[in-house]
């Protein structure tokens, strides 16, 4: 063999035969998509499956959310029952109380997931959501960037979503987030109104989980972009367009098991308030150490104090808004990670000199002249095609694999099973004063609780009562709480310095006590 045979340039030899190799040298080279005319839809089914694997190798943790215990909970029952719930029947402190299942969609989802495949199909759902989400980011970053450019972009996201992806609705929601978002900067970059029927996704979105208000909100951002791009002979044209899709998305929300009551709830959570930063999704994200989300923030203010004039102001705008959200609220890093991405590959492909590559496009107007020949797009189809095929295999085994050795389930040293039946072995009676966290045990179990993950429910006040409560931060309201005769017993962390007092508490006493949960009963 010569070296020739081994050289990277354009003489010819393996590189040349082989489509894979090809497409390596092409990947690792800076320039635009369009100069290189790499398959998007090739690139995002690989990085489909390769978030995919790596998603699913980390197993249990898609499961660590107690919350998702009770979201199958409610799925089930309306799989069961055909019914929807109207009002609360799992706690005891607001039995009765009006009280909708919002998110309905992605509960039946995960329960029929459940019934199906166990706990490890459930986890498998929600890590394909999110490799679908990531690969949508990908296939769009292809169709104007390197492969190489792209996969850093997917990876950005990835950094931010990882630890925010568990099997719970927002998750479920992803992929329908990704596509509304496209589909509004598409049009805004192509001076023309979306099309109409673009609110069917919003009405999914609405169905899957609450989040869809961000989607609302970008609908005037997007839509004024629009404005400033189009030719003056279609200004209005396309101000109509947009006023249509103002008015149609939030009818669309509508279109929900619950009418408007899913947006009443969903301004609920937003209605919390300070509380809400006594959920640990919802408190503001801790800048004191460095985390992959606080890399990510700092190179968000960086691009926008370095790149003056490279952003048009609306995206900056967006940005700067994106960017408050995740500092705010833990939980919105995945927003950031998810929609700034997109947000960004326009201005990007532009300062590289990148066109996109419009045979491609998700709803393109128009096929464009970057369209590559038969020969050169089978050859590079199928170099992309094996690489996609055998990530594929390899996310099939991480799964087989993962779930043969009980990875996939709920995390038991999660949930206070073992405290639950220390207390039916000790006949504790009356109601429970429990742990925020052990709501969606207590649920699956039968056992009404006196909070849980149902924000909305419970309202600012319960919520603050209980921190207080639990927290022992003001004096004598873990004792008022526990003054209400119908308490019978209590399930707490360890950690909580409520359970450290009631060991000193008149009238109560210790029966259970693991690295999970303490248990106390009143004693007569």
């Amino acid at each position: 063999m010569t070296d020739s045979s081994l050289h990277l340039g354009n003489g010819g030899g393996l590189v040349e035969r082989s489509p894979v190799l090809a497409w390596a040298k092409r990947a690792l080279t800076m320039a635009p998509a369009s100069a290189r005319r790499v398959p998007p839809r090739f690139f995002g089914t690989l990085v489909f499956f390769v978030a995919l694997i790596v998603l699913t190798v980390r197993g249990a943790a898609l499961l660590k959310d107690a919350d998702t215990l009770w979201h199958v909970f409610v799925g089930t029952g309306i799989l069961e029952t055909g019914r929807f719930p109207t009002v609360d029947t799992a706690s005891w402190t607001l039995a009765g109380s009006p009280w909708i299942a919002k998110e309905w969609l992605s509960q039946v989802i995960l329960a029929a997931a459940h019934r199906a495949g166990g706990w490890p199909l459930v986890a498998l759902t929600a890590a394909a959501a999110a490799a679908l989400a990531l690969a949508l980011i990908a296939r769009e970053a292809a169709t104007r960037l390197s492969p190489a450019i792209a996969a850093l972009i997917a990876a950005a996201a990835f950094t931010l979503v990882a630890g925010h992806t568990l099997a719970r609705p927002h998750v479920l929601a992803w992929p329908v987030m990704i596509g509304w978002t496209i589909l509004l900067m598409r049009a805004a970059e192509d001076g023309r109104a979306p099309s109409p029927f673009a609110a069917i996704l919003m009405a999914l979105w609405a169905n899957l989980h609450g989040s869809y208000l961000l989607g609302l909100a970008l609908i005037p951002a997007f839509g004024l972009e629009a404005l400033l791009r189009a030719p003056a002979s279609r200004r209005t044209e396309t101000a109509l367009g947009w006023v249509l899709i103002l008015v149609l998305a939030p009818a669309a929300t509508m279109v929900h098991a619950y009418g408007p009551g899913a947006l009443f709830a969903a301004g609920k959570v937003l209605g919390l308030g300070s509380a809400a930063a006594f959920v640990a999704e919802w408190a503001p994200t801790d800048l004191g150490k460095l985390s992959g989300g606080k890399i990510a923030i700092l190179a968000g203010i960086a691009a926008l104090v370095l790149s003056p004039g490279r952003l048009p102001p609306i995206r900056v705008a967006l940005l700067i808004g994106l960017l408050d959200m995740a500092v705010s609220h833990e939980r919105h890093l995945a927003m950031l990670g998810l929609i700034a991405p997109l947000i960004l590959i326009e201005p990007i492909a532009e300062r590289a000199g990148a066109g996109r590559m419009d045979g491609d496009r998700m709803g393109g107007d128009r096929m464009g002249g970057d369209r590559m020949d038969g020969a050169e797009t089978g050859g590079r189809a199928s170099g992309f095609g094996l690489l996609a095929t055998g990530a594929a295999a390899l996310a099939a085994l991480a799964f087989a694999g993962m779930a043969a050795l009980g990875a996939l389930t709920t995390r038991p040293d999660l949930l206070p099973i073992a405290a639950l039946d220390a207390a039916k072995a000790a006949g504790v009676t009356g109601q429970v004063f429990n742990e925020y966290e052990f709501g969606g045990t207590l649920i699956t179990r039968g056992i009404p609780t006196y909070i849980d993950g149902r924000t909305e429910l419970y309202g600012p006040d319960r919520l603050t009562t209980y921190v207080a409560a639990t927290g022992v931060s003001t004096p004598g309201t873990l004792e008022k709480v526990l003054s209400d005769s119908r308490i019978g017993w209590t399930l707490l962390r360890p950690d909580q310095p409520a359970a450290a007092l009631l060991d000193h508490l008149p009238g109560w006493q210790r029966i259970f006590a693991d690295e999970v949960a303490v248990v106390h009963k009143r004693i007569p």
